[in-house]
């Protein structure tokens, strides 16, 4: 059994890494490509509901746009061991850079969680927290 394992593996991974043209080899690299570049927002929406599929969209959104801010982060701690004053520099940059990002971010994501509800049709319907929790409830103050 170990050896069919093993053997499997093998041939799994020289036809994901070889140079020919394979079923297995484009299944992988469009399923690969599938994963990063498509949303499956709708599929989600469809089993689980509006609120649960708006929370993958945000999570999916943000992971997306925090790439920038990695990046930059990398290469701004390793110009930062140039010097004080570059240390410095690069600090400032990089808050002013986090702040104009979180502003785009938070715009963008209006937009998008706008474009969704239109599209799954919850535009109108009122919000839960604007909704009165238990509206016969009295408080009483002894």
């Amino acid at each position: 059994m170990e050896m069919m394992r093993t053997h499997f593996a093998l041939t799994y991974s020289n036809a994901i890494f070889s140079q020919e043209p394979s079923y297995i080899n484009i299944h992988f690299s469009i399923s690969i490509t599938k994963y990063f570049f498509f949303n499956f927002t709708d599929d989600i929406c469809q089993y689980f509901g509006v609120k649960i599929a708006m929370y993958f969209a945000w999570l999916g959104m943000y992971t997306k746009w925090l790439i920038a801010p990695a990046v930059l982060g990398i290469i701004t701690f390793f110009l930062s061991n140039r010097g004080e004053v570059t240390r410095d520099w690069c600090i400032l940059f990089f808050n002013i850079f986090n702040i104009v990002w979180a502003t785009l971010f938070l715009e963008a994501w209006k937009r998008k969680s706008a474009e969704l509800a239109y599209k799954w049709g919850t535009m109108d319907m009122p919000s839960d927290a604007l909704k009165e929790p238990r509206p016969l409830f009295r408080v009483c103050f002894s």
